[in-house]
């Protein structure tokens, strides 16, 4: 009875493993004014039973309003149909047979009750009954969950991430933005200009969503010489789709006046896909401001916020950079500036480019600043030709622009034979617009290295990669020279750029992926690290938790392989004081002889239009806790322990079960183990069932052919239950049912 007690415990176990994460795709609107009271709405997938919401950085009251589904009218029709044969059975069923017909019509009522109702505005609902033909069914959109906030009104002006909470764990983040200004929400029908919403006053912040071939209007006031800012928050909201091209929502803006001629347009700011529209009016009156989709594409996930007035926009700083702790005077460049120049006080513990928003409280203009440790100077002018290169003295950071078009910029510099040498710009990370390439000449004029994109694996909202990055070791004593332009041939004073000329600065960076999980009390669950080696730093990286209770640990936290992406594993005590946690998990190296700690940023793996995949970095690592499992299992591997791998051969590993106490028989179930993304020639070989007496084995395989002597890295693996067969023949075999993830397992393939 007891070994059956255990397997069926398991199993149920493994029905919470199979379960999915929820998932949230939009929020709207995506931001309130300090002391609002508003209904948020948030669609997404799997948001059946949402608990609980969570803001960071701050305590947002409020609760769950409610839950429906968007059910599309066949499905609702096949549900009455349903309901409708399961009330004619339940008439003439017998007594022991209503029971399970009463739960099964029950969930269909809950069903039909989920759907989503047309709202009482008859405008609104009309406009929606006329987009209804439009939609295309999306799995990912159709759970609604509405929460009922009050924004306190000492809030921080700034971007929150909003997560949901249901028994199977919290969604990823998407962002919610407070502010300071007046919020107005679209009311539709708003196609054409004669339907616009009106808008009191300025400034004010607009939100809507952009339905299938939907345009927005707003009616604006406007005054004779003001500069007005419409500055649109679209993919910063939703930063990737990963079932749309180009993976985003491309928003387009026009303004016209009173007589409907169009005074200003804008489908992009430089090389970001988020218009930024300036216009300087000509006339006082009335003004309409439209947006849409530039191919009027639309669905509810195209969720936008323009922040609309006579606001100060910064288009960009001088010099990009400076130092990392320390003070940089910086020109500004923009419209409606309260002065055109500021210092920024950094004291930053890395080195990459920060993200400052302090230039403007009422606009969410976030400016990239690239913090340094080493010596700066200006690019001199006149350097156009090899002839005139400015020398520099390494290392060294120049800052510069490229000011006439088609003309490469010369440095030149001192090396010796032997020598390794990185050159780098920073200029499109940065938001400038330049797309820069780099040619490195020896002293007798012959080209040694060119590099024209370089893709930062950092960089997670990046999808044009157009910085330059080289590495060469200099051949020869003498004079260098290294040519820097502009590939498209564009100039003017957006055109910045940052230039790193230096030896190799070995270094890291790190993210953790994804930024919520949830597991069982005593089990584990699996994480992605993506591992960035700067400048080909080759040590190892120790991964450690700064802030967990006791009994939490991470599994395979050495990360010694060359690969950008490694796995490693979580695993949770069995009595740990609460429900959900916010942890740290850091990364420890030595370089050049001292100890440098980096925080693994915690981060979602995104997909962008059915293909490309990014690290888009997040605030915090959640960890939700269930109720402990009846039945968990590791591999019998001591603490920094290595299985090591002889290419052909086979390693047997033991199963512990680590619940079981010293002395007591071990639970009998059949299981089988799977190797979770596997390495190149590493697979499962055989699985040895135990018995009461001896722990069950893992077999693992090593082929002779595509597994190498010095890979390595973690094996994740998966354990399932399998059902015994059955005594009786015409019984349909039982499914495997996942157990859980062991904890990781760190291997080496070696020679023989």
């Amino acid at each position: 009875m007891r070994r059956r007690g255990i397997l069926s415990l398991a199993l149920a176990a493994g029905v919470l493993a199979a379960q999915d994460r929820p998932h949230v795709g939009f929020v709207y609107p995506a931001g309130a004014k300090a002391g609002e009271t508003i209904v948020v709405v948030i669609g997404g997938q799997y948001l059946e039973g949402t608990s609980n919401f969570n803001f960071t950085g701050i305590d947002i009251p409020g609760r769950v309003y409610s839950f429906t589904r968007d059910l599309d009218p066949r499905t609702v029709g096949q549900l009455k149909n349903r309901k409708e044969i399961l009330e004619a059975r339940f008439t003439n069923a017998s007594d022991a047979e209503r029971p399970q017909i009463e739960r099964q019509l029950a969930q269909v009522l809950q069903q039909l009750a989920y759907e989503e109702k047309m709202p009482e505005d008859p405008d609104y609902a009309r406009y929606l009954r006329a987009m209804q033909p439009k939609k295309q069914p999306n799995a990912q959109l159709t759970d609604r969950v509405r929460l009922e906030i009050t924004v306190p009104s000492n809030a921080s002006p700034g971007r929150h991430e909003l997560r949901l909470g249901t028994a199977v764990g919290m969604s990823e983040p998407l962002a919610f933005w407070i502010g300071d200004l007046p919020e107005a929400r679209e009311r539709e029908p708003n196609d054409f200009p004669g339907q616009a919403v009106a808008v009191s006053n300025l400034p004010a912040v607009l939100s809507g969503q952009i339905l299938p071939g939907d345009v927005d209007s707003w009616r604006i006031p406007a005054k004779k010489g003001q500069t007005l800012v419409f500055a649109v928050q679209a993919r910063s909201l939703v930063p990737y789709l990963a079932d749309a091209v180009p993976g985003w929502f491309q928003a387009v803006i026009t303004l016209t006046d009173a007589r409907g001629k169009e005074v200003g347009y804008a489908d992009r700011f430089r090389n970001n896909p988020e218009p930024v529209l300036v216009v300087k009016i000509p006339a006082e009156g009335d003004y309409v401001l439209q947006i849409r989709d530039s191919i009027y594409r639309g669905r509810e996930d195209f969720v936008y916020r323009i922040s609309a007035g006579e606001l100060p926009f910064v288009t960009g700083i001088f010099p990009m950079g400076g130092a990392a702790r320390g003070r940089t005077a910086v020109e500004l460049t923009g419209v409606n500036l309260p002065q055109p120049r500021a210092v920024i006080d950094l004291a930053a513990n890395e080195l990459g480019p920060v993200i400052l928003t302090n230039f403007s409280a009422l606009l969410p203009n976030p400016i990239l600043f690239h913090a340094e440790a080493l010596p700066e100077c200006a690019a001199s002018r006149g350097n156009l030709a090899p002839a005139s290169a400015q020398a520099l003295a390494l290392p060294v950071i120049v800052n510069g622009r490229v000011e006439q078009p088609g003309k490469p910029v010369y440095f030149k510099f001192q090396g010796k034979a032997g020598e390794e040498l990185i050159a780098e710009t920073y200029a499109r990370r940065l938001g400038s617009p330049m797309d820069t390439a780099l040619k490195l000449m020896d002293p007798n004029g012959r080209v040694l290295a060119t590099n024209d994109d370089w893709s930062d694996p950092m960089a997670g909202l990046q999808t044009h990669y157009a910085d330059s990055f080289l590495r060469c070791k200099l051949p020869l004593d003498g004079e260098y020279l290294l040519a820097l332009r502009d590939v498209q041939d564009h100039a003017g004073e957006a055109f910045a750029y940052r230039l790193r000329l230096s030896p190799p600065r070995p270094d890291y960076r790190l993210r953790l992926a994804p930024s919520s999980v949830k597991v069982r009390r005593g089990n584990t669950v699996a994480l992605d690290v993506l591992l960035s080696r700067i400048d080909d730093f080759a040590g190892p990286v120790t991964l450690f938790l700064s802030n967990a209770p006791a009994g939490f640990v991470l599994g395979g936290a050495e990360l010694r392989s060359r690969e950008r992406n490694q796995r490693i594993t979580l695993s949770a005590p069995l009595n740990p004081q609460t429900n959900l946690l916010n942890l740290d998990v850091w990364g420890a190296a030595v370089l050049d002889g001292k100890p440098v700690v980096r925080r693994a940023l915690p981060a979602e793996d995104m997909m962008q239009a059915f293909a490309y995949r990014h690290f888009v970095p997040s605030e915090e690592f959640i960890v939700a806790l269930a109720p402990r499992a009846p039945a968990f299992l590791a591999v019998d591997q001591e603490p920094g322990q290595t299985a090591r791998l002889i290419p052909g051969s086979n390693l047997s590993l033991g199963i512990r079960f680590p619940g079981t106490p010293a002395g007591r028989r071990f639970p009998v179930v059949n299981l089988n183990f799977e190797l979770d993304q596997p390495p190149p020639g590493i697979s499962v070989a055989q699985v040895v069932q135990g018995d009461p007496t001896n722990a069950p084995r893992l077999v693992l395989k090593a082929d002779p052919y595509s597994a190498k002597p010095g890979q390595c890295g973690n094996l994740i693996v998966k354990a399932f239950t399998v059902p015994r067969p059955s005594t009786n023949t015409n019984a349909r075999p039982g499914n495997p049912s996942l157990l859980g993830v062991l904890p990781a397992v760190s291997f080496e393939v070696v020679a023989p």
